[in-house]
């Protein structure tokens, strides 16, 4: 089963554990209302290449920066 491993915020894109990524298409706030990824709560993205839509909670992943 492919599982979103990481978010890159920077790129909006939820990487993949097949080594895709998988384009944030919107940011959502606690209510669902459509913002900016700063304000988000929730992204969703999609579709990846078998057509499936994913949304993540973003409280569920820790902040890393990579340089």
């Amino acid at each position: 089963m492919i599982e979103v491993i990481a978010i890159n915020y920077g790129m909006e894109v939820l990487l993949m554990s097949d080594d895709t990524n998988i384009s944030i298409t919107e940011w959502l706030d606690f209510d669902g209302v459509e913002c900016s990824k700063d304000d988000a709560t929730v992204c969703i993205a999609g579709p990846d290449a078998d057509g499936k839509w994913y949304s993540e909670v973003l409280e569920n992943f820790d902040e890393t920066a990579v340089h």
